[in-house]
């Protein structure tokens, strides 16, 4: 047998209406509760400071591979540190805003960074917007001074190494310049240079009077065997000669001959003459020269031989000192080109020594200040609206929850078992 019971329309409305109005005070109760609540909590302002990070060495890898990553940087504003010396500064342990610890100012720091701008946004929350500039302002500083001193100690450790590299380098350096100096004024090449080129010329003159003489030589052996000849034929001249003159030819005879026959007459005498024996000129001069000859012969000979020897002891000598210019300049260019590649080393590390900050160890970025932090003067915590809609929907929702499940359970507890006969 079951029970069954009607339900009104009237009734279920009066039930809505009075769930629904105890819902709704008890919702407001809240809200005005935690309204009141809210106005207990210390009103927060928000302080932003915009900083950039600088590429200090424009390069294509620099750009590519930075030395720092963002998130770096992030690490670095937030040490224990800095965070201890922010609040001992401005003794924020302190009402009204009691960060008595490092964690509790590190909640209210937020750093924002995109890894695709180089962009850093750093925002300070605290109870009095003047102090949250100037929180966030001594944070940037800090940073920066931070990024320096990186900067610097990175610089000096990169000048450190690099001296620590170029001091032996420079011994070595100048040992070698030492070293090459020591060979030049050792082999004086220059003195070996002008006493070669002195050989050479006299050597080439030497070889220049020895063909010369050579035909001499050829020329005077080749008259001498003329006049040989000539001195061997049968015709050969005689020394003396006898040549008639005319009386008339001299005076001498021509007076004589008058004083002894003084009535001749020209026609007499024409036709008269003597034999003279005079000297063959021609014979004499030959055999002068031939004699000569015969004397310049053996002596350019002589010299010929002497000469010879003279050059062939300059072409020995201009041999042995060409090969000692070449041995002595080997070693010469061989001493300077370890001093010259040791002087282009030298240059080369110089060159970035003073460059170390931007150019050895690594790439590295500069941070800079964009804009400072300035004080806001509006709160950005607590947002009461959003505490008292969330509270009165929070106790809609419980009161709701709860009519609901005592509903259920008068349902359930004012069912009756059904009875069969």
């Amino acid at each position: 047998m079951s029970v069954e019971h009607e339900i009104q329309l009237a009734s279920i409305l009066e039930v809505i209406w009075r769930r629904g109005r105890m819902m709704a005070i008890i919702s407001l109760v809240c809200m005005v509760l935690a309204a009141a609540f809210s106005y207990t909590i210390h009103n927060r302002y928000r302080a932003e400071v915009d900083l950039v990070v600088m590429n200090s060495k424009i390069g294509e890898r620099a750009m590519m591979f930075p030395g720092m990553t963002m998130d770096t940087y992030s690490e670095l504003f937030l040490a224990d540190t800095v965070l201890q010396d922010v609040i001992d500064e401005f003794r924020l342990s302190e009402e009204p805003f009691g960060l008595k610890h490092i964690n509790a100012l590190a909640g209210r720091v937020a750093i924002r960074s995109n890894e695709k701008s180089s962009r850093i946004q750093l925002s300070v929350e605290l109870e009095d917007p003047e102090f949250a500039a100037l929180v966030a302002n001594q944070l940037a500083n800090r940073a920066l001074q931070l990024n320096n001193e990186i900067i610097m100690e990175e610089k000096d450790n990169s000048r450190r190494f690099i001296q620590q590299e170029l001091t032996p380098i420079q011994e070595q350096t100048m040992r070698y310049q030492i070293d090459y100096r020591d060979l030049l004024v050792k082999n004086k090449l220059p003195l070996l240079q002008n006493e070669l080129d002195t050989n050479n010329t006299i050597l080439a003159t030497l070889r220049q009077q020895h063909d010369t003489l050579v035909h001499s030589i050829r020329e005077l052996e080749t008259r001498q065997e003329y006049f040989e000849k000539v001195f061997s034929a049968t015709d050969a001249p005689e020394k003396i000669l006898q040549v008639k003159r005319s009386i008339f030819s001299n005076n001498t005879v021509l007076n004589q001959l008058e004083e002894a026959k003084p009535n001749q007459s020209i026609e007499d005498l024409t036709g008269m003459g003597y034999i003279e024996e005079t000297i063959n000129g021609i014979y004499y001069q030959l055999r002068s020269e031939y004699i000569k000859l015969t004397i310049d012969l053996p002596a350019m000979k002589a010299k010929f031989e002497s000469m010879k020897k003279e050059i062939a002891r300059l072409e020995a000598l201009v041999i042995e000192q060409q090969e000692q210019f070449f041995r002595l300049d080997v070693e010469e260019t061989e001493s300077k080109r370890y001093w010259s590649q040791a002087l282009e080393v030298v240059a080369g590390i110089e060159k970035n020594f003073d460059w170390a900050g931007t150019t050895v160890a690594s790439e590295r970025q500069d941070l800079k200040v964009a804009y400072y932090a300035i004080p806001d003067p509006k709160k950005v915590y607590p947002r009461r609206s959003l505490i008292v809609l969330a509270t009165g929907m929070i106790s809609f929702l419980l009161m709701f929850v709860y009519y609901l499940l005592k509903d259920l359970y008068g349902l359930v507890a004012t069912e009756r078992p059904s009875a069969s006969v």
